[in-house]
């Protein structure tokens, strides 16, 4: 998996404020794992890792990102 791309998504989620171009590679990224149960795992121990899995939860609920995972 591309880390690059993990590491842009995962940090600009933490942020409080995701601008409208943001959103749409963060909505591109999630449509592209949408379907692998394995980089989806990935997504969620990367955030645990790095202890932003509450806020993360958090921002995919809020900004209706949720829908692209499977666990």
């Amino acid at each position: 998996m591309n880390d690059e791309a993990l590491f842009y998504t995962i940090t600009r989620l933490t942020k409080v404020v995701i601008g409208s171009k943001e959103k749409y590679r963060i909505i591109t990224y999630f449509a592209s794992i949408e379907n692998n149960l394995t980089k989806q795992k990935k997504v969620f121990e990367y955030c645990l890792q790095w202890k932003l899995a509450p806020w993360i939860f958090l921002q995919l609920k809020k900004h209706e990102l949720d829908c692209y995972f499977e666990i």
